[in-house]
C-alpha cells in the first residue's frame, strides 16, 4: 500500500514532470498539512521535502508564509461612488465621475 507522501507525490506530479511543474491550492494544502504533522513525529524538513518530492527551499516557502489566508468580503459598494481607474503602476483614484475620468484621461495623454 502507498505512503500517503507517495500518494501526495503523485497528485503533485501526475506526468511525472519533476522540477517546474505547478503544484495548486488543494495539493499544497495537503502537503502542508502532511508536513505539520510530519514535524511533530519528528521528521526533518529535508527529510519531509524528499518524501513529498519537493525542494526544500519549496516546502520551507509554503511552511514559512501561508499559501492561504482567509479573507472577510464585504460589500460597501454603496459607501463609494462614481468611477474608479486604477493605472498600470497601481495608482487608484476613486469616486470620479464621467466627466472627470474623460478629464483624467485627457491630460494624462
Amino acid at each position: 500500500m502507498a505512503s500517503r507522501a507517495d500518494v501526495l507525490r503523485a497528485k503533485a506530479d501526475p506526468q511525472g514532470r519533476g522540477r517546474g511543474r505547478v503544484i495548486g491550492g488543494p495539493i499544497r494544502r495537503e502537503m502542508v498539512e502532511y508536513t505539520s504533522e510530519r514535524v511533530n513525529e519528528g521528521a526533518s524538513p529535508s527529510a519531509i521535502a524528499r518524501e513529498l518530492g519537493i525542494s526544500p527551499a519549496t516546502l520551507k516557502r509554503w511552511t514559512d508564509r501561508p499559501a492561504f489566508v482567509q479573507v472577510a468580503m464585504r460589500d460597501d459598494a454603496s459607501e463609494r461612488s462614481g468611477y474608479v481607474v486604477v493605472a498600470a503602476c497601481g495608482v487608484r483614484v476613486e469616486g470620479l465621475s464621467l466627466a472627470d475620468v474623460a478629464e483624467l484621461l485627457r491630460r494624462l495623454s
